[in-house]
């Protein structure tokens, strides 16, 4: 009963990496401007520094040459060494 309970557990987390995606394969590319992966995704990127206040315009040029239809998603990375003032 021990191994059947114990096999159970090993397939239903193996289920559940593989529906994540663990095992999907991965193809990183290198280019300029937007990279159209495999038909799935378009991936298009702008970095930048300064105030968080300014982000729109990063934006802005992204979104005047991906499709208008595009999902998009930002990350803003905090300057950890600089500190907030009141």
């Amino acid at each position: 009963m021990y191994l059947e309970i114990c096999a159970l557990v090993l397939f239903v987390i193996v289920v559940v990496l593989w529906y994540s995606g663990l095992f999907t394969k991965i193809n990183v590319k290198v280019g300029s401007g937007p990279m159209d992966i495999d038909g799935d995704m378009i991936i298009a990127y702008k970095f930048g520094t300064g105030a968080y206040i300014n982000v729109g315009s990063a934006f802005q040029s992204l979104y005047d040459i991906v499709p208008k239809s595009t999902p998009t998603i930002g990350f803003y990375y905090d300057h950890p060494l600089v500190s907030f003032r009141f």
